[in-house]
């Protein structure tokens, strides 16, 4: 229904029969097309009518930003209010397209538009709500979808301008800036950190960049991840060697952090780290783009294992779980199981150092899952490798390989059994060794 809505020289006439409820009768006195899509969306219309009373076009959802951009709705409700109409005409600028090309952008007035945005935000005495989460969504939409570099760019910027009028505001209006970045800007980036498109994954790093040092001072866990940060050195920022173009600097940046992380001189809780770094890391494995980037994949996998480290039981528990459902399934094994391994070997719980009371829920959480984790690492160890199953011209890993590459995770179980309470490690060692000595066994020729 929103293809038919935005077909030029339709939309318009649907969304005024919609908002105003008046039906478009032609001459012969035959309700128009116009007002026969106009019943179907007149739900969602009524809906998001009803939102953005109740709530202000700056509170509404992504979703409902882009069904009322998408339709042109906003324009049709800015005709009849005052407050709405002066972001309507900014949304329609951002999103114009080109009078006499089909599907094709009008460039000059979307840069022109951009321009007026980026003044605005610079000489802006108060934060504006509303007109700031129109911009990142429209911004963020053309930063993933649109192909064309200048449009991109200039989306990139604005939001960048974006990031540094909050933090320069921030004094002013403490609550409404929290509330921005924790409700709209910092989600959106949280989310486009994980894509597996490097373009886009890049130039959210750069705004993050820039959100860390103009935010930081006043954000806590921005000024932990300004730490990352070099303006004096770019050789030596992460936010700008994590998105060069050499692999090699990627690499580089990835192994500074986590020498940072092990020796201490990188203080950051593991809830930021798995937010905002770790996805950075994820991205390079399990991708056949990146395969043959050993050190690279490498400073993840290690990564990953710090970061388990300083997760409580519960972050722990849903950590191992995710990657051991990767497991059976993962095309690509050697990552798998590197990163298994170094999460097993993460495993720092004591249980004779903690509190009676926590003692026993690791206990019990423990004992409720073993059957569960046991099932999935013994479904990796003995499962058939791939190379039994695939054209020997396939460039995969050969059998035995795979099946060597097996035997590190066997010993990360047993460490881990040995620090669970006791009968969990009796109840599962001898069935370990059993594929051990089966894959030696095989690998002999016994």
């Amino acid at each position: 229904m929103l293809a038919l809505l935005t077909v030029r020289g339709c939309h318009v006439s649907v969304l005024r029969a919609v908002v105003t409820g008046v039906p478009e009768v032609d001459e012969l006195g035959t309700v128009t097309g116009a007002t026969i899509i106009s019943r179907h969306v007149e739900p969602l219309l009524t809906y998001l009518r009803g939102r953005l009373e109740t709530a202000g076009a700056g509170r509404l959802t992504a979703a409902e930003l882009a069904v009322l951009a998408a339709a042109g709705c906003l324009h049709a409700i800015g005709e009849r209010d005052p407050a709405v109409r002066p972001h309507a005409a900014i949304v329609d600028e951002l999103n114009a397209m080109a009078a006499r090309q089909v599907d094709e952008p009008d460039f000059d007035r979307r840069l022109v538009v951009y321009g007026q945005v980026n003044e605005r935000l610079r000489h802006a005495e108060r934060l504006e709500d509303d007109l700031l989460r129109l911009v990142v969504h429209n911004c963020l939409w053309s930063v993933e979808h649109e192909s064309d570099l200048a449009l991109r760019d200039s989306s990139t910027f604005c939001l960048q301008e974006v990031a540094r009028t909050v933090g320069r505001l921030f004094t002013a209006g403490p609550s409404a800036a929290a509330s921005f970045l924790s409700s709209c800007l910092l989600p959106a980036l949280r989310l486009r950190l994980r894509s597996r498109s490097d373009e886009l994954r890049h130039e959210t790093v750069a705004v993050l960049q820039v959100a860390v040092l103009a935010c930081g001072p006043h954000v806590p866990k921005l000024a932990e991840l300004a730490q990352l940060g070099d303006p004096a050195d770019a050789e030596r920022d992460f936010f700008e060697n994590i998105r060069h173009i050499q692999v090699h600097r990627r690499t580089r940046a990835l192994k500074r952090v986590v020498e940072g992380l092990a020796d201490g001189s990188l203080v950051i809780r593991a809830d930021v780290i798995t937010n905002y770094v770790l996805p950075l890391a994820n991205v390079y494995l399990f991708n056949d783009k990146y395969a043959k980037y050993t050190a690279l994949t490498d400073a993840a996998v290690r990564l990953i294992g710090l970061v388990a480290c300083r997760m409580s039981w519960h972050q722990y528990q849903t950590f191992l779980r995710h990657y051991l459902a990767l497991l059976p399934t993962c095309p690509r094994q050697r990552d798998a199981v590197k990163v298994l391994v170094a999460v097993l070997d993460a495993f720092h719980f004591d249980l004779s150092l903690v509190t009676p009371d926590v003692t026993m829920s690791i206990i019990s959480a423990a004992r409720s899952d073993q059957r569960g984790w046991r099932t999935h690492l013994h479904a990796g160890l003995v499962r058939r490798a791939r190379g039994d199953e695939q054209h020997a011209l396939n460039r995969t890993l050969q059998p035995d390989e795979e099946r060597a590459q097996r035997l590190p995770l066997a010993l990360a179980m047993i460490k881990l059994l040995q620090k669970l309470p006791p009968g969990i490690l009796e109840a599962n060692v001898a069935r370990i060794l059993g594929v051990v000595r089966a894959d030696y066994d095989r690998r002999l020729g016994w």
